[in-house]
Parts: C-alpha cells; structure tokens; sequence
C-alpha cells in the first residue's frame, strides 16, 4: 500500500526544483454542469461504430408487383442518429426494393400483414405502418402511454390489428388498430394479467410477449416471471386464463415459475403454446377447450411453429435441429440441423430457385437473409443479405490482458482494437453484460442464461467462431454484468432471470477445469437476500461486494437499499452486509457498484452521483462526495465503472458522465456528459462508448513537471523523489509513475521513486510522463565513510610528528602529544596525550586535517578513548576527555552551530571507552575537522584510537 499526495508548491521552491512548461489550471473543484480550462483531456478522437450488423428479429411476407416479397426491420440505434430500418426484398429476384427509416425507434420484433397488403410494424415504442400501393411508410405513435417494446401483431377478418406490450408502469397490456382509421385504442383498459383473476397467482405481469387471433377471440401470452394464455372475447373484452395442461411431470417444477409464453401459433382449431422456462410446448384445442395428452420438450425460438403445410408444422430444439410435428397425431421428428431460432415464415413458391421447384418455407435469418427450406428433404438455401447493415450500440467494454479492448454490442457481434495497430477486428459474439480477464484469458458473461465464454489471448482470434462456451450459471441467473478476478479464480455477479429476485456470486477455478477436464464451478445464489450482485472486489483474501435491488425484468424489488457485502471465499459464506450510512442519501438506494482498491488502501464505490470511499476493516465511510446531487435511482442493472490511472486519479462514469476524481482533495472534472461505458488502455488513453460509437481520449499529459531531490545523498543511501505533475488543474504526486532518468546508472538508480546511491559521483535526474519532461536536477553522491588520515594513529611522522593531525593551539612545556605503543584498540599503536599543567581550565588537543563534507547532511563521529593514571601512587581528580566536531566554509572559516558538537567521558580508567557525537553540517558548509581533547590533570594520560566520521542516512 502507498499513500498519494498533494504536493506543497512551497515545499517545492524550499529545495529548488526545476520547473518547465505551463498550462492555464482552473482554480475551483468541478461541479454540476460547470465548464471548465486546465491542462487535461483534450478533444475526443472518433474511431467509428466498430460493430455494424445486420440485426433482425422478425419478417413478414407478401406479393407485390407480381413478385414475392419480405418485409423486415434492421435494428439500429436512435441515440446515435441511426434508427431502425425497414426494408421491402424481392426474394423471387434477390434485390432490395426500398428502405425507410423508423423514426426514434431500435428495432421491430413483430411485423404483420393484413388483408389488404399493408404492413403493420412494432418496434420499441411505436407502430408503423406501410403501404404496398404508397411504397410509403406512416408513424402511428405510441399505441398506449408507457409502452417499452412491441412484441407481438395479429389480426382479425377485418383487418383489425392487435398489439402486445411490455410496459415496467402500464403492465402489459393490449391495444387494438383500427384497420380503417388507424386510431389506437387500449383494448382492456388494465393490464391482461393483473394478478387479480380468480385462480391467478396474484402477480401482475408486465410483458404481453405473444398473441393469436382465433373466431373473435384474441390469446394474450403473458409474462415473464409466472406466464399465462389468456382468453379475450373481443365483443365483451372478457378475460380468463385458459389455465395449463395436467402433465405436472412436464414443469418440472416450475409450475409457479413459468417465465413467458413466448410463442403462440394458430394451427386449425388449435392453439400451439410456447413457454420458455420450461422449454416446452402444448396444444389446446380452443373449439372444445381441451389440452392435448402431450408434451414437446426442449423447445427454444421466437416463435412456437411454423404454419401449417402438408399436415406438419415445424419448430427448433435445444440440440439445434429442427423438428417436424405432425398436427394430427403430434407425432415428431428430427428432420434437418438448424442452430438459431424459429422466426415469422411462409410456404412460398419462389421463383429462380431450381433446388426448391414447389413450395418452400421461408424465413429470415439473423442477419437479415432470406432462407429457403425443405425442411422434409433436408434442404436449405440462405440468399445474400440485401439489408444495409446498421451499427449497433455498444453493451460492454473492457481492456483485455493483451492490451487490446474487447467489446460487445447489443445484440450479437463483438470487436477487437488493437490500440498500437489503431485497428478492429469483428468477431462473433452473442450480447456479453460484462467483460473481465484472468491471466491470458478474457471471459465474457453471456445473456441470456448466464453463459460464460472465454477466449485464449495467446491464441488467434477467430473471426467466424465465438469464443468458447465454458458453462451456464443456472440457478434462474440471466445477464452477468461483473465478471472479475482474485486468486487465481474468475468471480461472476448475476442478474437473475425474467421476474426473478435474487442474484448469485458464481466462482469459476479454471486450474481445477483444467486439471478435471471439465468446467469447475460454484454458484451462491441470494448472498444478499432477493437482491442481485453489481459488484465485486478480490482484496485482502476476501471479496467484498455491492447490490442493487432490482432483479430481472418483470420483478418487482423487495427493498429499496442496496447493500454492501464481504464474502468469505474459503469458508464459501457472507461475513459481513451492511448499509453504507452516506450523508444526503436517505432515501431509496437502489444500486451500488464501482467498487475498485484505491492507492490509500480504501475501497472505492460509487451510487447514484455519489464517489465514497471506505475502510475495508472498520468499514466505515472515509471519504464521500455527491457529485451530482440531482441524480438518483441511477441504473438498475449496469454498474458504474471505476478505475485507476497511472497519475493516481480515479476516473469514473458516475451517474452516466466521465468524471475525474482527485482522490485527496474529493475535487471533480467533468471530462464528458453521456458515458456509461469506458476503459482505459495500458498508456492511460480513456476510451468512451457512445451509443454505437468507441471515442479515444489522449492520456492527460502534465502542463507542468517537476522533480525534487535532496541534493546530496551517501553512497548506499536511498530516498524518495518528488515528482509533481500539473493535471487537470491539480498538482498531483506522479512519483511513482513518471519515468526518471539517471545520467549515469553507475553512480545511482532509480526504482519506484526512490533514488539510491552507488558511489561517489555527481547526477542529473530528468523525471518525463505522458511527453512531458521536466528540466534536470543535480544530486550528489557522497561516500558514507569520511576519509579521516591516520585514523588508527598507525603512520608516524618525522620529529614526533603525527600525520594527519596536529596541536590544536600551543602545547606547553612537557605536554605530550604523540604517537604511543602503551595502549592501543587495535593495531599496535594510539595517540597519547598528556596535560602537564595542573590549572583549571588547561587543556591539550589535536586537530584532524580538514576533511570535504556535504552541506546539510548529518555527521556522526567516535572516537575509542582511553584514560590512565601515570603514577599509581598519586590522587586523581578532575579527569576528563573529550572529542568535537566542527564545520568550515570554503575559505576554511569556522562556522558557527546551534549547538556544540562535544562528547566528554570521565572515566572510568584503565578501560576503553567510545565517545560519540552527532551533527548536521551548515548550509555553507565544506569541510570537517574532528578534535581530541585532554582536560585531566597532569597525573592522567588520555589514549585515543580508531577514530571515525560517517555521514548518516
């Protein structure tokens, strides 16, 4: 753990840094809607819609002008000014006739063609409607105030149309076209399923997912968490369920869980029921009221069967055929492979088409092709997609191991850019929530079903196949939104499914998958009860996790605060939940996330507009700021991002707008509205999804750099730098992440920051970060041992004299001051002095040479004394030694000190005693001489030996 800093612009000019370069920096803390100037982000780059498709649900089939003719919608995306497309093919002549954009909608799961040739069109919040007389397309509106999405169109004799909703606040309900005038009408007045008929489970239901018109009665397939067939009498608009078939081995359980029924289909005088989460399919007989004694399991698909040809219908399975049923009998067969969905299709002779001579069933694919079937002779044709394809939005986005950005769109298709190459790469991939990596492996979470898939970064990428499929979750889970890891294991956060409450903490092993040959993995479901899992950290051993109330569509929250978590991983239980007490946030909380490991140790997460911070011990809140009061309920499902840059800034997509955050100071820069998807790539460059499009951000770069050292460190050594660097307005500690350059790596290192001395010398430091460089500063290396001459009082002189040293003042008569044999520490010889005046105050000394320092650095010095009565006979009193270190400028001038530098021993004698003492050099100081003092009476001698200075780190 390491600790960031604001730096001191005082601090900075004490010890002269260099400083180079400016930029203008704003002088107040970001806030709401403020503009701002400073040196950061500058403007965006567009790099393009990176996943364009050709996404359709759903077509409808006609004649016009003598020809056969499909009426389809690509999706698009209205939020980057690329609406749905509705097209009309001309499948006998493989050409596309026309397109008409559909004004602010995405995409059409339902189109419908009525008695006179017009085209009815659902989309996701209108109804359009084209003419084949016209060649024109006409907007509707909104059929029922608060509808979210169209699934479902039939119609009558008369060329009346029926629409299904989904509509979170209107429920779901039916609305009614009038074939004459166009006027939309809500048919009931109410939701279909309100939970409130006789024999109901009580549950509102707020999809009508599909619908079947039969002698004046329409069939409203209901959903998504406990789905119905319900019966409307047009003339009277009387309601009933017509309730579900007495096979109870059938269900499997999920009697009370149903999901949707997801597909109706009109086959005579029966009614061909699709329900999703049982995967399976019934026949009720609408003429006697009777459900037919069987069961067609493991359905999947849009729809439930084809129409009707030749006594057979036709429907898709989960083991990716497609299978015949014959209508008399219900009798089936597995006829020909078919991985995807049964969507809307017609028994058509198509012209110019010699392998299908009679009538063949057609479809449209995905991608928006026409497909030709015999489905009893095992034979299939897909014509050129003729549609334009249309960039769709983006859904997740996440930076992989390799350094490239994986992303996937809304719907199927994913990319690869590769930031060095500036280049993209298309790839297959079904709708992933979330992105992480483990290792070399990127992970991608899958809706629907939770599926897990991986892909291998050391290998190729593929761009025909999918990444692979690892498992599915289960356990009722649908869009997993976090994927992370810690410890070498992948941890997964899910949304439930359709109508459900209670996500799930998914732990895959994959060295354990490995070593069993199979995938290994655990599922916790409800570890926060009836709330799903919008975050998750690994840090400290533990994963600490956050929630948000919402569950799967169609489900209604069982509170109204989300929560935060710590999950035990090796006791495989919850350790702790609790409410994050947040000033200002008293009311509903919806969701929290964001939850990232700050530099200071504090664990990060964000709700609403609201940045915190808190202890991941204590748990308490350190650190909080609302960024935007205004926002609340922000999300349901989609977690804000968090993540750390290099500069030690935290960058967030907070309530749906890029924002820097300088930790230290909670101050705020909004770098753009409207982002709730971002990442950053190894140099820091922050990418921005935007609806269908990826910008680039250029890392920040400094509008000023500086770097400070000490000026003077000893040979082994090692301190920290300050590196500050000017972004965003703010001075900011780039210590850790700027790149310093030594001028001679023989004489010192730089790692993390710190500088370390090898030998004596003098360097230069240049600190550089994002291009900007700094002016150099100079740092000298000093050893740590002084040189002190005849420091062991080995070297003798000529005439008594002592190398290295002399008397400090005038000796008097018979002082001695000399090299001596008669005692010594080490070696074979010692400095001897002796003070033959009895006076107070009488003294002799000697003086080292002078010897270079460093100014400003801390010296200490020792010196082993030795004190000795000469005549044993005689009285000893006032015995004394004592040793001193004084500095010099570079004239050799004494210079003063706050205090003396002195040590003084008074024994005991006959014995070897160190003395020491401590001192920082002046500013002005360049050199040292260390003194030896001989304050006893003349009855005592004073041995010295091994004497010592030594600069202090």
């Amino acid at each position: 753990m390491w600790k960031r800093m604001l730096i001191c612009p005082l601090l900075l000019a004490l010890i002269g840094v260099s400083v180079v370069g400016s930029a203008g920096a704003a002088d107040a803390a970001g806030g709401e809607g403020k503009a701002l100037s400073f040196s950061g982000l500058g403007e965006p780059q567009d790099l393009g819609a990176p996943i364009a498709v050709r996404q359709t649900f759903d077509a409808a089939f006609g004649v016009e002008d003598g020809a056969n003719v499909m009426y389809t919608t690509v999706s698009g995306s209205p939020s980057a000014g690329e609406s749905a497309i509705f097209n009309v093919v001309d499948i006998d002549n493989e050409k596309l006739l026309r397109s008409f954009p559909l004004a602010g909608v995405a995409s059409s799961w339902t189109h419908v063609r009525v008695p006179n040739g017009e085209v009815f069109i659902g989309t996701t919040s209108k109804v359009f409607v084209y003419s084949p007389e016209t060649k024109q397309v006409r907007d509707l509106g909104i059929p029922i105030p608060g509808t979210g999405s169209i699934y479902s169109l039939v119609h009558d004799e008369e060329g009346n149309v029926y629409g299904g909703i989904y509509s979170p606040t209107a429920g779901g309900r039916v609305f009614k076209i009038d074939g004459q005038t166009y006027e939309m009408t809500d048919l009931l007045g109410r939701p279909v399923d309100n939970g409130e008929a006789p024999g109901d489970d009580g549950k509102s239901e707020m999809y009508v997912r599909s619908l079947a018109y039969h002698n004046g009665y329409l069939y409203a397939g209901t959903g998504s968490a406990n789905g119905r067939v319900w019966k409307i009498d047009l003339a009277t608009k009387e309601t009933a369920s017509i309730g579900m078939p007495e096979l109870p081995d059938a269900y499997k359980s999920k009697e009370n869980s149903m999901q949707f029924v997801y597909g109706l289909t009109v086959v005579g005088d029966e009614l061909y029921v699709f329900w999703n989460g049982t995967f399976t399919m019934h026949v009720y007989n609408m003429k006697n009221g009777e459900w037919r004694d069987k069961t067609i399991e493991n359905v999947r698909g849009l729809l439930a069967v084809t129409p009707e040809h030749n006594g057979k219908v036709y429907t898709n399975k989960r083991d990716k055929y497609m299978w015949e049923i014959d209508v008399e009998t219900l009798e089936e067969r597995q006829v020909i492979y078919f991985d995807g969905s049964i969507r809307s299709s017609a028994w058509l002779h198509v012209a110019n088409q010699p392998e299908f001579p009679g009538i063949a069933m057609v479809t449209v694919s995905y991608d928006g092709a026409a497909v030709l079937y015999d489905p009893p002779n095992g034979k299939m044709r897909q014509m050129n997609a003729l549609v334009d394809s249309q960039a769709i939005n983006i859904q997740a986005l996440e930076t992989g191991p390799d350094g490239k950005l994986y992303m996937s769109s809304y719907g199927d298709g994913g990319a690869q850019y590769d930031p060095a190459a500036n280049r993209f790469v298309n790839f297959p991939l079904p709708q992933s929530e979330g992105i992480g990596s483990l290792g070399d492996t990127v992970y991608f979470g899958v809706y629907p079903k939770a599926q897990i898939l991986a892909y291998d970064t050391t290998t190729p990428l593929s761009t025909t196949a999918a990444p692979a499929h690892l498992f599915d979750v289960g356990e009722a889970q649908d869009r997993p939104f976090v994927v992370t890891a810690g410890a070498g294991k992948l941890y997964i956060g899910t949304i439930p499914g359709y109508g459900e409450l209670g996500g799930a903490i998914t732990v895959y092993d994959p060295d354990a998958s490995a070593s069993e040959g199979r995938p290994v993995y655990e599922v916790f479901r409800n570890v926060v009860e009836n709330q799903s899992i919008s975050g998750l950290l690994y840090a400290n051993g533990l994963i600490y996790g956050s929630t948000t109330v919402h569950g799967g569509l169609g489900s209604v929250p069982a509170a109204d605060k989300a929560k935060l978590f710590v999950w035990d991983p090796a006791a495989k239980r919850k350790a702790a939940e609790w409410e994050p007490q947040l000033e200002g946030k008293s009311a509903s909380n919806g969701m929290i996330s964001g939850l990232t490991l700050g530099p200071d140790g504090l664990i990060w997460a964000a709700m609403d507009g609201v940045i915190f911070a808190f202890d991941p011990v204590t748990k308490e809140i350190v650190k909080s700021r609302n960024l935007y009061p205004s926002v609340t309920n922000y999300s349901s499902w989609r977690p804000i991002h968090q993540r750390w840059g290099a500069d030690g800034l935290l960058y967030s997509d907070v309530a749906g707008r890029l924002v820097v955050l300088n930790p230290d100071t909670l101050e705020f820069r909004e770098l753009s509205p409207q982002v709730v998807l971002f990442t950053l790539d190894e140099q820091d460059n922050v990418y921005a999804a935007k609806a269908t499009r990826l910008y680039k951000y250029a890392a920040a770069r400094p509008g000023t750099l500086t770097v400070a050292g000490p000026g003077h460190i000893a040979v082994g050594q090692s301190v920290p730098l300050t590196v500050a660097g000017e972004l965003f307005g703010w001075d900011v500690d780039l210590a850790s992440a700027a790149t310093i350059t030594v001028s001679d790596p023989q004489i010192a290192v730089v790692e993390n920051g710190i500088l370390t001395g090898l030998q004596e010398g003098t360097v230069t430091l240049t600190a550089s970060f994002r291009g900007t460089v700094s002016q150099p500063v100079t740092v000298e290396i000093a050893d740590v041992d002084l040189d002190i001459r005849n420091a062991g009082f080995e070297e003798t002189g000529a005439h008594g004299a002592i190398p290295g040293w002399s008397l400090a003042g005038k000796a008097k008569p018979n002082d001695i001051a000399e090299i001596s044999s008669d005692r010594f520490a080490s070696g074979n010889r010692s400095l001897k002095l002796v003070n033959q005046d009895n006076g107070a105050g009488k003294r002799i000394a000697v003086q080292s040479d002078l010897i270079e320092v460093l100014p400003e650095m801390p010296y200490a010095a020792s010196v082993k004394l030795y004190l000795d009565a000469r005549d044993k006979g005689k009285p000893v009193a006032d015995s004394a030694a004592e040793i001193r270190l004084a500095f010099y400028d570079a004239e050799g001038g004494e210079l003063p000190q706050q205090t003396e530098a002195a040590a003084r021993i008074d024994g005991p004698l006959g014995q070897w005693t160190e003395a020491a003492v401590s001192s920082t050099a002046p500013a002005a100081a360049r050199y040292v001489r260390l003194f030896i003092i001989n304050e006893a009476q003349r009855n005592v001698a004073v041995y010295a030996d091994d004497a010592s200075i030594v600069m202090k780190e």
